[in-house]
């Protein structure tokens, strides 16, 4: 078994706090097996995705990995109210196009007028079942199969549905370490020690929402949700500073990842207590991602008296954690180095001139050098393989080349 469930079986302690509730591994663990064999009774397969229409909690991250544990994509539908009506019934009927099996949500009426059953997490949940009347498992889940589909405008301006596999969270849970220098919890571990991630995005930009949980998975640590009202996102244009900070604050924040027009409105004393000496703070990690890092948010944050290491994540919905910088260039510029299991190739201005770009037959693009200038290109498991048009993927949906024998 391949995925998040994979370290969710694996690790005890809290693995969500959602305001009063908390969710700890093992119940994260017995939870989502349960709800895996309840979709499984009712017939829900592979490929077609599970639609979810919950809020963002725990009861939701139940049914994620429950749907990893059967290797069926999640098309999660975000519930806030504060979402724009219009962006959020674009979002449902583009979901809907994707021809999901059926709808574990807490409203009726999108799931019913597209002709899907809808079911609770209540109704899934197999306790007292004999194990032997539930059907079994599949044990074959791997890295390539569809964890979920997120879709992204971003700065192209134009929406697209990215599939993103089991191997694009693995790589992230395998990265994330090493990436932001910092040691997992393990077993021995006190509670107090153990990574707190904030987790304040909404659905409505999921993979923001599925690299945090990664982040605090990664570090078998726990994933610290902000309530519906609370907008700290990326994408969030009416965003309550005070608030973010005094969540940051009162529930131990310990590893925080936002975008840099967010950090240019906060002010690094605002995550420092003044009545301790030398302004005691449990922030570990500072995450600036989402957007480009100017110097100027760089060196506020990164100054070197501050309690957290700060750094610059390039990632996307396409890819994720690719690119990761603790230093700057003369001129202010991060400079970034791949993390581990992320191939880099750089095309020549001259290959690109050619045309020979279009060309299926094998390129060999020259080594990625300091100085080097042409068209970089990304290959590894932390890379999406296709785009989805109209409920179908593959190849023509998504411009594949091949350098040094491998899809890019």
């Amino acid at each position: 078994m391949e995925g998040p469930s994979c370290l969710a079986d694996a690790v005890d302690g809290a693995a969500q706090e959602d305001g009063g509730h908390l969710l700890t591994y093992a119940e994260l663990s017995a939870k989502s097996t349960d709800a895996a064999r309840g979709l499984a009774a009712l017939g829900v397969r592979r490929p077609h995705p599970l639609l979810t229409g919950m809020r963002r909690g725990c009861d939701w991250y139940v049914v994620y990995v429950a749907s990893s544990r059967l290797g069926v994509p999640v098309a999660a539908m975000a519930t806030e109210k504060y979402l724009d009506p219009d962006a959020r019934a674009r979002r449902r009927n583009q979901f809907l196009s994707l021809q999901p099996q059926l709808a574990v949500a807490a409203w009726q009426s999108s799931a019913s007028k597209a002709g899907l059953a809808l079911h609770r997490l209540s109704e899934l949940l197999c306790t007292g079942t004999s194990a032997a009347s539930l059907p079994e498992l599949p044990s074959d889940v791997g890295k390539s199969d569809a964890l979920c589909y997120c879709y992204t405008g971003g700065t192209t301006g134009r929406e697209r549905c990215v599939e993103i596999h089991h191997g694009m969270a693995l790589h992230e849970l395998r990265s994330y370490p090493a990436a932001l220098r910092l040691r997992p919890a393990t077993r021995d571990s006190s509670p107090e020690d153990a990574p707190r991630v904030l987790q304040p995005s909404s659905l409505q930009w999921a993979a923001a929402v599925y690299g945090q949980l990664d982040v605090a998975l990664a570090f078998r640590g726990c994933a610290v949700v902000t309530a519906a009202k609370q907008r700290a996102s990326a994408g969030d244009a009416e965003i309550k500073q005070e608030e973010l900070v005094s969540i940051v604050k009162e529930r131990k924040v310990s590893v925080l990842g936002l975008p840099p027009s967010l950090l240019q409105l906060l002010a690094p004393s605002d995550f420092l207590d003044a009545r301790s000496a030398g302004g005691y703070c449990r922030l570990r990690r500072l995450i600036s991602w989402g957007e480009p890092c100017p110097s100027a948010v760089a060196e506020r944050w990164g100054a070197g008296h501050l309690p957290w290491r700060f750094l610059d994540v390039l990632i996307s919905t396409e890819y994720w954690l690719t690119f990761v910088s603790y230093e700057r260039d003369e001129n202010g510029r991060s400079l970034f180095e791949p993390v581990p299991g992320v191939k880099t190739f750089l095309l020549p201005p001259a290959l690109e001139d050619t045309g020979a770009m279009e060309s299926k037959d094998d390129l060999s693009p020259s080594e990625v050098g300091e100085g080097a200038v042409g068209e970089l290109y990304l290959a590894g498991d932390g890379v999406c393989r296709s785009f989805v048009h109209g409920g179908s993927t593959g190849p023509k949906a998504f411009a594949f080349r091949q350098l040094s024998g491998l899809s890019v």
